[in-house]
C-alpha cells in the first residue's frame, strides 16, 4: 500500500482511465455517456456516467447531495472510505493491469455540431455597450457590458485556455439561461484577462457576486455560473496553478431547522456543502455570508455596505481541512462548530454566566469598576447577543453571543442570585456576587436569595 499519497497526482495519473479503474476498484459503473445502477444508492436507472474530459465524472438524480462528482468522489461515496483512503485505492491500482473499458457512445461527429464559438461571436456583433438593468437593480454600476436588444446582459463563458466555450444570458427581470450550445462543465465567466500567476483566485457562484467579490478581497476573481460546476472549475484552476490560495465565494443557503423541501425532505444548505467540498478537494478556503437567512455576498453588500462587506469577508474566511470531521463538536441546539471556535466559548465562562432571577433570564458578566475594582452588570439576553454581532462567527451563521447562549458546556446558575461574600458558605447552584465567576463553591447551608 501506498504510506504517502498526493491526490492531485493519483487524478492526473487516472485522468482517462476512470471507467477500469472503478472496475478494478469494485465499483462497477455503466459504460461512458449511458445511464445505469447507481453504485452509491442503489437505483437501478438514474447513475449517469459522463466521464467527461477523462475525469470519471457521474450524476445520480436518487441520490443525496452532493450528488454529483469525480471519479475519486464516487469510489469515496460508493466505499464509505475518506478521500485520502480512496486515492490509495486508485494509486494501488494504476499499478495493476486494467480491464478493458466498455465501449462508449458513439460520439456526434464535431461537423455536425454547431461552433458555439460562432454562434457567440455573432450574438457579440449584436449587442451593444451598455448598463445593465440587472445590475443596476442590484447597486453595481458596469457601463460598458454587453447588451442585447432585448435589454439581456451577454456573458462570454471560457475555459482556462482561453478556448470560447459558450455564452450566458441574464435578462432584467434576473432570468438566466444558457445560449444553445454552451459547454457549461468546468467552463466559467472570468471578470478580466487572465495573466501570468496570480496569488490568489476566487470562485463564485454567480457573475453578480463576482463583481461584488471584487471589491470585496484581492484576487482572480471567475465565477463558475451554479454551485453544480464549482467543484470541476476549482479542480482545473488548481491543477494550473498548485501553489494558488484559491477561495470559495460560496452563497449561503440558509434555512431554518427543520424546513422542509417541495418533496417533504429536509433541506439543505447546497451552497455550504458545495462550497466546502470543493475546498477540502483541492486545499482551497471558504468565504460564506454570516447571515440567518439565504444569501450571497451581493445581497450581503446591498443590505450591509461593501465595507462591512469587506470586513465580514475576510474575517470569516475559514478552511476545511481534511480530517476537520474529528474536531468538530455540537451545540446544544444542533449548529457544528470547530475546536477553535469551541475554545472561544469555553474562554467566554471565564467572564459571564447565564442566570434566572424570579424566572426571567439574565446574563450577568464583572465589568471594570472605579470605585470597587470590578463590579456585575446583569443584561437581558437580547442586549447581551448585540456585543458580538461584529466578531467572528460561531458555526458561520450563529455570533459568539449566541452560540454561547446555546452551548450545553456554558456557566449557568437557574436557581437564583446569592449574595455570599464567603465562597466556602456559597450553595452549587448560586452565583456568588462578591468572588465573581473563579469561584469553587461547596455544599454550604445558606439558603437561595429571592
Amino acid at each position: 500500500m501506498v504510506s504517502h499519497i498526493d491526490i492531485r497526482s493519483v487524478k492526473m495519473a487516472a485522468k482517462d482511465h476512470w471507467q477500469g479503474l472503478l472496475s478494478a476498484c469494485g465499483v462497477d459503473v455503466p459504460a461512458k455517456g449511458k445511464h445505469g445502477a447507481c453504485p452509491i444508492c442503489g437505483g437501478t436507472d438514474r447513475f449517469h456516467f459522463m466521464d467527461d474530459h477523462g475525469h470519471g465524472d457521474w450524476h445520480c438524480r436518487q441520490c443525496d447531495e452532493p450528488n454529483h462528482g469525480d471519479g475519486l468522489d464516487l469510489l469515496v461515496r460508493a466505499k464509505g472510505i475518506t478521500i485520502i483512503e480512496a486515492a490509495k485505492v486508485v494509486a494501488d491500482a494504476l499499478a495493476l493491469p486494467l480491464p478493458e473499458p466498455k465501449p462508449a457512445r458513439k460520439e456526434t461527429p464535431k461537423s455536425e455540431a454547431p461552433l458555439i464559438a460562432e454562434k457567440v461571436n455573432k450574438l457579440l456583433a449584436q449587442s451593444v455597450a451598455g448598463q445593465s438593468d440587472y445590475l443596476t437593480k442590484k447597486g453595481l454600476q458596469c457601463p460598458h457590458q454587453k447588451l442585447l436588444k432585448d435589454g439581456s446582459l451577454l456573458l462570454v463563458m471560457q475555459a482556462l485556455d482561453g478556448t470560447v466555450t459558450g455564452a450566458q444570458t441574464i435578462k432584467p427581470n434576473g432570468e438566466k439561461r444558457l445560449v444553445s450550445g454552451s459547454q457549461k462543465k468546468g467552463s466559467f465567466l472570468p471578470l478580466s484577462a487572465i495573466n501570468g500567476t496570480p496569488d490568489t483566485i476566487i470562485i463564485t457562484e454567480g457573475y453578480a457576486t463576482a463583481l461584488t467579490v471584487s471589491q470585496l478581497h484581492e484576487g482572480l476573481v471567475l465565477a463558475a455560473i451554479d454551485e453544480s460546476n464549482l467543484l470541476i472549475v476549482a479542480q482545473l484552476v488548481r491543477e494550473r496553478w498548485p501553489d494558488a490560495k484559491i477561495i470559495l465565494a460560496g452563497d449561503n443557503d440558509w434555512h431554518t431547522p427543520g424546513e422542509l423541501d417541495n418533496n417533504g425532505k429536509p433541506k439543505k444548505n447546497v451552497g455550504k456543502m458545495a462550497a466546502e467540498k470543493t475546498a477540502k478537494a483541492i486545499d482551497g478556503w471558504i468565504a460564506l455570508p454570516p447571515t440567518e437567512h439565504k444569501a450571497d455576498w451581493d445581497d450581503y453588500r446591498q443590505h450591509h455596505g461593501i465595507e462591512a462587506a469587506k470586513q465580514a469577508f475576510s474575517e470569516g474566511l475559514y478552511q476545511y481541512y481534511v480530517g476537520a470531521e474529528l474536531d468538530m463538536y455540537e451545540l446544544g441546539s444542533g449548529e457544528v462548530i470547530t475546536g477553535t471556535e469551541l475554545a472561544l466559548l469555553e474562554d467566554m465562562n471565564k467572564t459571564y454566566t447565564h442566570i434566572t432571577i424570579g424566572g426571567k433570564h439574565r446574563v450577568v458578566s464583572l465589568k471594570p469598576c472605579q470605585v470597587n475594582g470590578v463590579t456585575h452588570v446583569f443584561e437581558e439576553l437580547t442586549q447581551f447577543k448585540n456585543y458580538f454581532l461584529h466578531e467572528g462567527r460561531i458555526a458561520k451563521k450563529l455570533s459568539l453571543g449566541d452560540a454561547w447562549l446555546k452551548w450545553k458546556g456554558k456557566n449557568y446558575k437557574p436557581n437564583g442570585v446569592g449574595f455570599y461574600p464567603e465562597p466556602k458558605r456559597c450553595p452549587d447552584s448560586v452565583y456568588n456576587l462578591f468572588m465573581g465567576l473563579a469561584v469553587e463553591p461547596m455544599e454550604g447551608d445558606c439558603s437561595v436569595y429571592r
